[in-house]
């Protein structure tokens, strides 16, 4: 049976490019984890409470740490996510200073 009859053609990746201001970068960079999923996860999150990665404000990143939390419990190990809302945390009460 010849590859295209089976369906297992070999897939291009797709990456994922998520623009944000400076502010929204840094907040991905803090968490510690792999770049797309980070900024996927903050970005989903912004959205669903009516903000975005390009007018993300330091207000609005406060607010979404639990939701941010919560989603990547579903994502990664709870060590993992552990780590990255606490990186995420640490940014936001420095940036805050």
């Amino acid at each position: 049976m010849s590859r295209r009859n089976r369906g297992d053609e070999p897939t291009a990746p797709n990456p994922i490019l998520i623009h944000g201001n400076d502010l929204f970068l840094r907040a991905v960079f803090a968490m510690g984890l792999h770049g797309t999923a980070s900024g996927t996860i903050l970005s989903d999150t912004l959205h669903a409470m009516g903000s975005s990665p390009r007018h993300v404000t330091i207000d609005d990143l406060g607010i979404a740490l639990l939701e941010v939390d919560r989603r990547l419990r579903m994502l990664v190990q709870p060590e993992a996510a552990t780590k990255a809302v606490a990186g995420l945390r640490h940014f936001i009460l420095k940036w805050a200073e």
